[in-house]
């Protein structure tokens, strides 16, 4: 059985200090490729007014369980974001879009983040 390499992490964006939202959905089999084919369209439109970066994760163990990080680079761009959401209709067509790609409960939850402390190496 051949031993998978791991992926590279090289693509991955570096989480901004500010906040993050964090979407947990699901699609269906049938869906998934839809649903990858739009994110890859929507990403500028979701990024563009900068301080927003966004990553999306799918489950090894549940395929079709989709992970999605929008993190901001500070709490003016989060709000700034949500109001974009709110007014923006471009904004309003694609997530009206995103909705019809996803299947079952939409779980968001807005997090701050929590400084952790590294003890001092030893030699």
């Amino acid at each position: 059985m051949p031993i998978e390499k791991p992926l590279s992490r090289k693509n991955l964006p570096t989480v901004p200090a500010g906040p993050i939202v964090s979407l947990v959905y699901r699609t269906t089999p049938e869906k998934r490729s839809a649903l990858i084919e739009f994110l890859n369209f929507a990403l500028p439109l979701y990024e563009r007014p900068g301080g927003i970066q966004i990553a999306l994760y799918e489950s090894i163990d549940e395929p079709c369980l989709f992970f999605e990080l929008v993190a901001y680079e500070c709490e003016a761009a989060f709000e700034a974001d949500q109001l974009r959401v709110e007014q923006d209709q471009e904004m309003k067509t694609a997530l009206e879009e995103w909705h019809q790609l996803i299947d079952g409960p939409l779980e968001v939850k807005r997090m701050s983040p929590v400084q952790l402390t590294r003890p001092f190496a030893t030699s």
